[in-house]
Order: C-alpha cells, then sequence, then structure tokens
C-alpha cells in the first residue's frame, strides 16, 4: 500500500513548514507513540541539520498555551486527549479509522491547541498505527527509520 505524500521541499502557501515544530504527545498514550515522536524530532534534526525539533508531553490538565505557529501531533484515537478533543469539537474526523486495526489518517488543523495556530495531525486506530503514521513521516523526510 503507497502512503499519500506528506512532504516537499519547496515553498508553498498551501503547505506547513514543520521544521522546528514541536511534536506533541499526550504522556498517557502508549509509550511505543512517545518514542516513536522522539525519534521523529531527532530525525528532523538528522534532515535539517539542526537542533531536533522540540519534543512535548502534554498534558490536558496542566496545558499551558503554547507559542508556535505550527506543530504535530500524534497520538491513537482511543488514547489521546488531544486527538479526543479534535473529534469532539470536529475539526478532525477520524470515522475512516475507528474500529480498523493498524490504520492512521493525517489531516492539518486550525487552531488545535491554544497558542498553535495550524497542526499536522497524526492519528491512528490504534497504537502500532500511530507508530507506523510517525516513522511515515520520517521515511518522507528523507529517514530510513
Amino acid at each position: 500500500m503507497f502512503e499519500e505524500q506528506l512532504v516537499t521541499f519547496e515553498e508553498s502557501a498551501n503547505f506547513l513548514n514543520l521544521v522546528g515544530a514541536p511534536i506533541l504527545i499526550d504522556p498517557v498514550d502508549f509509550v511505543g507513540i512517545q518514542h516513536a515522536g522522539q525519534d521523529l524530532a531527532n530525525d528532523f534534526g538528522r534532515v535539517t541539520r539542526d537542533n531536533a525539533n522540540p519534543f512535548q508531553l502534554v498534558d490536558e490538565a496542566g496545558l499551558t498555551p503554547l507559542n508556535t505557529s505550527t506543530a504535530i501531533i500524534i497520538g491513537c484515537i482511543e488514547s489521546s486527549w488531544m486527538l479526543k478533543r479534535l473529534e469532539k469539537e470536529r475539526k478532525v474526523d477520524t470515522s475512516a479509522i475507528k474500529g480498523k486495526w493498524e490504520s492512521f489518517m493525517t489531516a492539518v488543523v486550525d487552531n488545535p491547541i491554544t497558542g498553535c495556530s495550524k497542526a499536522l495531525v497524526i492519528a491512528g486506530s490504534d497504537k502500532r498505527a500511530a507508530i507506523f503514521g510517525a516513522y511515515t513521516l520520517s521515511r518522507q523526510i528523507g529517514v530510513s527509520p
């Protein structure tokens, strides 16, 4: 199965610049998803030959407004509070992957969290799908996970 191309290396008004974008994951989401998020952050550093993208575990109770134009949100639709909130607010529709095995989707969302203008959301139907989605983005930026 071929994944949709998520990455371009050309300037365009229709795309997000993800270099330096914080990678946000729910701290109670699966540990494997957290590891994949940290790997993705490091992969951005390898590709850009700069510091890795910031990696943050974002707790709903302790959420403080972010100060970023873009972010990457990764999680499992059944366990990530961020994805559940985005679904509830109708900013993301995960019905296409809900109940499926090892399926993920991506979406660009406006104002996903206070203080963040846009986010690339990688939502997995289960933990393996979310992990696969993170590594798919790594592969598309040029890293062989």
